[in-house]
């Protein structure tokens, strides 16, 4: 089963704004780029839409508490 584009866009979109939140982040950017990189790994596998969307509204929330710091 293909993954919706409108949903694989918006999941690359979402961790392009997340790398670039992470160059500022406090113990350094490779220790968040690596650990931003294995969370989305771990949902690599994900095919049902219902799970990709929550995996995306997860994603949304991390990317408010990064900017809130």
């Amino acid at each position: 089963m293909a993954l919706n584009p409108a949903l694989r866009r918006q999941v690359i979109s979402l961790y392009k704004e997340l790398i670039h939140l992470g160059k500022e982040w406090p113990q350094g950017f490779d220790f968040f780029r690596s650990r931003l990189h294995s969370a989305f790994m771990k949902k690599s596998h994900l095919e049902d839409e219902e799970a990709i969307k929550k995996g995306i509204a997860q994603a949304e929330y991390i990317k408010k508490e990064v900017e809130a710091l």
